[in-house]
C-alpha cells in the first residue's frame, strides 16, 4: 500500500482512470455508486443499501483499502465511523459521466449519419423509378441546372433532386472527405454524373465552415456579420463595376455566393430562398437571411 500522502496528491491521468476502471468490479462499483452524490453512511447502512451483509462488505472494503489509489475514506462521528467517495474518485466518476455524454453524442450522430445515407439511397432509387433508363441524364441535367442556377420548373423530379443534393450535403457536413468518396461511389457506372457532382461538391466545401458555424446559436451574429459584408462588397463592386480585389478572389465562399447572386438576384424572395436552401444544405435560418439582404422586393 502506499503512503497516504502519496495517495492523496495521485491526479486523475489516463494511466490512473485505467487502473481504476480496472479495479472496480460490479460489487466495487456498487460500493462506490452507493456513496456517490456526497453521500457518508455507516457499516450497517452501506451494509443495508448495498443488500449485503456486514461481513461482505468488510471483505470489500479491505480491497479498496489496499488498492494503490484511495477510493473511500471514512472518519468517525461519534460512536459510528462513516464511509464517504475521496475527491479522487469523484472527479473518477464524473470523468466515466463525461465519457458516457461524449459515447452517446457520437451514437446520436453516427444514428443520423446512418439515416442521412439511407434517405439517399432511398431518394436516387426514386429517381431511378420515375425516370427509368433516362435517370442518368436526368440527374445530370438537375446537377447541372443547380451548379449554373439555371430556371428549374416544379416537378416531382425536381423534388427529388432537391432532396438528393440537399441530402449528399448534410452528409458532407459530418466529414466531407469520408463521404464524398462514398457519394461518388454510388455513382461509378457514369463518370460524367460523377464529375458534375464532384464540381457540385466543391463548390458546396465553401459553404460548409460557415454552416457548421451557424449550427452554433453563440456563432449566428458573426456568421451574418460574414455573410452580409459578402453582399455588401458584392453591391459595392457591382455599383463601381470594379472588378473584386485579390483578397476576394482567394474567398472561395465569397466567390460561390456572388456568382449565386449574379444568377438569382432578380427573382422574387420565395426562388431566392428556395436556391439558398439549395446551397446551404437546407439551412432555414441562414437561406431566409441571404433572401432578405438580397431581394430587392
Amino acid at each position: 500500500m502506499l503512503p497516504e500522502e502519496k495517495i492523496y496528491q495521485e491526479a486523475l491521468d489516463e494511466v490512473c482512470k485505467q487502473k481504476i476502471s480496472s479495479f472496480l468490479t460490479k460489487s466495487r462499483m456498487d460500493v462506490i455508486l452507493t456513496l456517490a452524490g456526497n453521500r457518508k453512511l455507516n457499516h450497517g447502512d452501506l451494509a443495508t443499501a448495498l443488500s449485503t451483509s456486514v461481513a461482505s462488505l468488510s471483505n470489500r472494503l479491505v480491497k479498496f483499502n489496499n488498492f494503490e489509489y484511495k477510493l473511500i475514506d471514512s472518519n468517525y462521528e461519534g460512536k459510528f465511523r462513516y464511509y464517504f467517495l475521496t475527491d479522487l474518485c469523484k472527479r473518477y466518476l464524473e470523468s466515466c459521466n463525461q465519457d458516457q455524454d461524449i459515447h452517446e453524442n457520437i451514437k446520436i450522430v453516427q444514428h443520423e449519419e446512418l439515416q442521412l445515407k439511407q434517405k439517399i439511397n432511398d431518394v436516387l432509387e426514386e429517381i431511378k423509378s420515375l425516370y427509368e433508363d433516362e435517370w442518368e441524364i436526368e440527374l445530370e441535367d438537375a446537377l447541372l441546372e443547380r451548379m449554373e442556377c439555371q430556371d428549374i420548373r416544379s416537378s416531382k423530379g425536381e423534388e427529388l433532386a432537391d432532396e438528393f443534393i440537399i441530402g449528399i450535403e448534410k452528409l458532407l457536413l459530418y466529414d466531407s472527405e469520408k463521404y464524398s468518396m462514398m457519394i461518388l461511389e454510388m455513382l461509378a457506372q457514369n463518370s460524367i454524373l460523377q464529375a458534375r457532382l464532384t464540381r457540385f461538391m466543391e463548390r458546396f466545401e465553401a459553404f460548409i465552415p460557415i454552416l457548421k458555424a451557424g449550427n452554433n446559436e453563440e456563432n449566428l451574429i458573426g456568421v451574418f456579420d460574414r455573410l452580409a459584408n459578402i453582399v455588401r462588397t458584392y453591391r459595392r463592386s457591382q455599383e463601381e463595376k470594379e472588378q473584386k480585389t485579390d483578397e476576394s478572389q482567394e474567398d472561395k465562399l465569397f466567390d460561390s455566393i456572388c456568382f449565386i447572386i449574379k444568377r438569382i438576384e432578380h427573382l422574387d424572395k420565395q426562388d431566392i430562398n428556395n436556391w439558398f436552401m439549395r446551397y446551404m444544405a437546407g439551412n432555414k435560418v441562414l437561406s431566409a437571411f441571404m433572401t432578405q439582404i438580397i431581394s430587392r422586393d
